[in-house]
């Protein structure tokens, strides 16, 4: 069995929580997801930002779409990732005791993403300000994203020493996460989580693309309230009310396994 530290829980929400993993197709946006309707649950002044454009964030308020310079500009300005991180930088400085700022972070920029927190001091910042950042790391059973995964844990954590938190996300999608060989870089990366980390429950992809499509918050989805609302649900997006009702068990099946996590992280959703 995979020994899952337990989450260390955090007595505020993150200002910041930045999801970021080297390589592509890890659960990242899905982990933000997550995240994201967390927070809006807990009535924070949520501020979204993301490099690449994702549309299933825009039911929850303004995203930023920020995307990272082309290679050959940051050649010819070093500072160009800072640049472009204005409006961030700008929302932080008016940030309150009430603003999350959440980050989906483009795969294969982790160098990129560390030198902007790094060049605009937010570590130092936060900390006196008495906030902290949640770096947020999807890992799962494929070898080559525990092993990314332990790195980009390892160089966050050098770079964001406490306060700041960095908790790895662990998809179940890539293979049996409790019959890992002994030397799997998964099990080493759960011996360095020190902030615990967050299990992902396992959603089918398919179902999970339609809820991204659907244009609705998690938590709507997963509204018990009104288990008859479905047919003009699916009237009102289009969809084939089978597969709305299918949408509406995984959203229920996906926040009930996760809220306890979620609040662990700081978030109070709604309580």
């Amino acid at each position: 069995m995979l020994d899952i530290p337990e989450i260390v829980a955090a007595n505020q929400p993150p200002a910041i929580a930045m999801i970021t993993q080297k390589p592509g197709g890890c659960s990242k946006s899905f982990g933000t997801q997550i995240v994201v309707d967390g927070a809006y649950r807990s009535g924070l002044d949520l501020h979204i930002f993301q490099n690449d454009n994702q549309p299933f964030y825009d039911p929850y308020g303004a995203v930023h779409h920020t995307p990272l310079p082309a290679t050959d500009e940051v050649v010819h300005d070093p500072i160009a990732d800072v640049r472009v991180h204005s409006l961030f930088d700008r929302t932080l400085l008016q940030a309150g005791s009430t603003d999350c700022l959440i980050y989906d972070c483009a795969a294969g920029s982790l160098n990129r993403h560390t030198y902007i927190v790094d060049q605009l001091d937010l570590g130092l910042r936060l900390a006196a300000m008495g906030r902290h950042i949640l770096i947020l790391v999807p890992t799962s059973a494929r070898e080559d994203i525990a092993r990314e995964s332990l790195e980009t844990v390892e160089v966050w954590r050098d770079l964001l020493p406490e306060p700041h938190r960095i908790v790895p996300m662990i998809s179940q999608r890539d293979g049996d996460i409790h019959r890992l060989p002994s030397g799997h870089d998964l099990r080493k990366l759960m011996k360095i989580a020190t902030d615990g980390a967050y299990l992902l429950p396992r959603i089918p992809m398919s179902v999970l693309n339609d809820i991204r499509r659907s244009g609705m918050k998690l938590c709507d989805l997963a509204d018990p309230r009104n288990p008859l609302a479905t047919a003009e649900m699916a009237r009102t997006m289009g969809m084939d009310p089978t597969i709305v009702q299918l949408m509406r068990r995984a959203a229920g099946t996906l926040l009930s396994e996760t809220d306890e996590q979620t609040m662990r992280l700081g978030f109070t959703l709604g309580l």
